[in-house]
C-alpha cells in the first residue's frame, strides 16, 4: 500500500521529444510477431528536482490520442538494450523504445506512470516523421578509412598512404520514400617516391538521393546501406560495376556494442581495375560497421599496384543494439 501511495502522489514533470522513428524487419535474429518493429529514440527531460527512473515499457504509441490497436513493447531479451534509465533532476537522457507494431503508423507517443492500467501521470509528444527504414531524417554516420597502395613505375618504387574521414548526413525530401544524403570526405594522403614524400589534404562533398524502399541510390547503384533485397546468406546483387554477396554472419565489437552483422563480399570494377573488400553490416539497421581490404594486386593503367586497408564506424546517432 505504501508503494501505491508513493506513485499516487509522485509529482513528475517531463518534456519529451522523438529524435528518430523508423521501421525494421528484425532486431538481430528476432522477428516481430506483428510484422514490423518501430524503433524510436526518445529524449526525456526531467524538469523536477529529484532523480527520475524511466523504463521503456512506460511508453505507449498513440493514434489520434488513443493507443494503437495491436502492439507490444520489445523487451530486449538476449540483447544489450537498456530497459531503464536514471535521469537526474533538470537533466535530459535518451531512451530507445521498440514497439512490435506491424504497419500501424502512430502520430504520437505517451509516457506514463509505472502502472499502465492506472497511470498517475502521463505526457505525450508528436511523432513528426516515421521513415520506412534507415537512413532517417537527421541521421548521421562518421567512418574512418585507411588505404595503403604501393608499386613500381619505371624502376622507381612508390607508396601512397591515405586516411579518410567520411561524414554522412541525411535529410528528408518531399517524397517520403526518398532521402537526401550529403557525404563529406576529408582526406590526408602522403605519397612517397624513392624516399621523397608529399602530403596533400583534400575535402570533397557529394550529394545523392537514396530510395528507402531499396537502399540504393536513385540511379540503382549501391549506397552505403545494405540493399533491402539482401536478407540471407547466399543472397547476391549486381549494380553497375559492383557485386555484393552475403557470405555469412559475424559479431563485430564497435562503439561499446557486440553487433551481429552480415558479412558481405564486395567486388568493384573501374577502368579495368577490380578491387575486393569485405563489409560488415548491422543486421538490425543495415548500416556499415566495418570494412576490410586484404592485400591484393590490382591492375591500374597497365601497372600492378598492391592495395590494402580498412575502415570502421566511429560515431553515429543511429540506435545500435548488440548481443548481450
Amino acid at each position: 500500500m505504501a508503494t501505491f501511495s508513493f506513485f499516487a502522489f509522485a509529482k513528475v514533470d517531463t518534456t519529451l521529444n522523438v529524435n528518430s522513428a523508423f521501421y525494421t524487419d528484425n532486431i538481430i535474429d528476432k522477428k516481430p510477431v506483428n510484422g514490423q518493429y518501430l524503433m524510436m529514440n526518445i529524449s526525456v527531460k526531467n524538469n523536477g528536482k529529484d532523480a527520475l527512473t524511466v523504463s521503456n515499457d512506460q511508453f505507449t504509441p498513440l493514434m489520434d490520442g488513443k493507443p494503437v490497436e495491436k502492439y507490444s513493447v520489445f523487451t530486449g531479451d538476449g540483447t544489450d538494450l537498456q530497459r531503464q534509465i536514471q535521469i537526474p533532476g533538470g537533466q535530459s537522457k535518451d531512451i530507445l523504445v521498440i514497439f512490435d507494431i506491424g504497419d500501424q503508423k502512430p502520430n504520437s507517443v505517451e509516457y506514463h506512470g509505472p502502472i499502465a492500467w492506472a497511470p498517475t501521470y502521463k505526457n505525450s509528444t508528436p511523432i513528426n516523421t516515421i521513415t520506412p527504414g534507415v537512413p532517417f531524417d537527421g541521421m548521421n554516420l562518421k567512418l574512418s578509412i585507411n588505404l595503403d597502395m604501393g608499386g613500381e613505375v619505371a624502376g622507381l618504387s612508390f607508396n601512397v598512404k591515405s586516411n579518410v574521414t567520411t561524414t554522412e548526413t541525411f535529410e528528408k525530401t518531399n517524397d517520403s520514400n526518398l532521402i537526401k544524403e550529403t557525404s563529406t570526405d576529408t582526406s590526408t594522403s602522403t605519397s612517397t617516391i624513392s624516399g621523397q614524400s608529399d602530403t596533400q589534404n583534400v575535402t570533397e562533398v557529394n550529394t545523392g538521393i537514396i530510395d528507402l524502399r531499396t537502399g540504393l541510390y536513385e540511379n540503382g547503384t549501391f549506397s552505403a546501406m545494405l540493399p533491402k533485397n539482401l536478407t540471407k546468406n547466399g543472397d547476391t546483387m549486381t549494380a553497375e560495376n559492383s557485386t555484393y554477396t552475403i557470405v555469412g554472419s559475424e559479431t563485430i565489437d564497435i562503439l561499446g556494442h557486440k553487433i551481429d552483422c552480415w558479412k558481405v563480399e564486395g567486388t568493384s570494377e573501374a577502368q579495368g581495375a577490380k578491387l575486393k573488400a569485405v563489409i560488415y553490416y548491422d543486421k538490425s539497421t543495415r548500416i556499415p560497421i566495418k570494412m576490410v581490404i586484404d592485400k591484393q594486386d590490382v591492375e591500374m593503367s597497365g601497372l600492378t599496384v598492391q592495395i590494402q586497408g580498412g575502415g570502421e564506424l566511429i560515431s553515429t546517432n543511429v540506435p545500435l543494439i548488440g548481443i548481450a
